[in-house]
């Protein structure tokens, strides 16, 4: 990364420039980072960046440069699913707790692009390491339900991905809270309409595989938390009987 300064005197170069220009020096530095002997953990972030790009030629360009390095990146990698992480995130996840990870937030970021987000989220759901990083899993997923559809289902479908492969450690820090936040979000709404949208039938089917896990691994689900699965178990039965 550059520095704040160079950083600055970059953007005042830029600022002002033609499309076509800034085309051409962002496809340069992206051909750069390709040819030069970085690791592939280390260029393969900003080519995921560089997908979400609104210039077509420089989206189109990262593409190709993130596929023919798809295969070989190493998901198990601590640091590397870190950096994913930070691509997904607005605010730093609470330190510390099951399968910790250096994830690093810009300071005063206040938004994500929906497209970067959800291509994070799809990599974090390969990866056992980032089902076992409980604090990050849990703020990702948090976040995540308060964006676009389809970002909100990868959220839930991570969700599902903690409940299957995360350590009973993070699962016990998980399922909680996200239980929670699941009847608040869906299961309340859904007793009022027969909606079965993608995202209902997910947190269904995350809420029970959520559920199951917290309790084979020593969690105890609360009363309220059998009424909500009674509930949304009965809207979906509904939603069907009237297709």
């Amino acid at each position: 990364g550059l520095s704040a300064v160079s950083w600055t005197a970059w953007k005042k170069r830029l600022t002002g420039k033609s499309t076509d220009i800034l085309v051409q020096f962002k496809r340069k530095l992206l051909k750069l980072l390709a040819l030069l002997k970085f690791h592939e953990h280390d260029v393969y972030i900003p080519f995921l960046i560089g997908t979400c790009d609104a210039l077509t030629d420089v989206s189109t360009l990262s593409e190709g440069l993130l596929r023919q390095r798809d295969p070989i990146v190493d998901l198990t990698n601590k640091e590397f699913v870190g950096k994913v992480y930070s691509c997904a995130l607005i605010s730093a996840p609470e330190e510390g707790g099951p399968g910790a990870l250096d994830i690093l937030i810009p300071p005063g970021r206040a938004t994500l692009p929906s497209s970067l987000r959800l291509k994070a989220l799809k990599l974090l759901e390969r990866s056992s390491v980032a089902a076992d990083a409980a604090n990050a899993a849990l703020q990702c997923i948090t976040e995540s339900l308060r964006d676009q559809e389809r970002v909100i289902v990868a959220a839930l479908n991570m969700g599902s991905h903690v409940a299957k492969h995360g350590s009973d450690q993070a699962v016990n820090v998980v399922a909680q809270p996200l239980l929670d936040i699941l009847q608040e979000s869906f299961l309340t709404s859904a007793a009022l309409s027969t909606d079965i949208s993608d995202r209902v039938c997910t947190a269904f089917r995350v809420y029970g595989a959520l559920a199951r896990r917290h309790a084979s691994s020593g969690g105890v689900a609360t009363h309220q938390q059998y009424e909500a699965a009674n509930l949304l178990f009965s809207c979906l039965t509904l939603g069907l009987s009237v297709l």
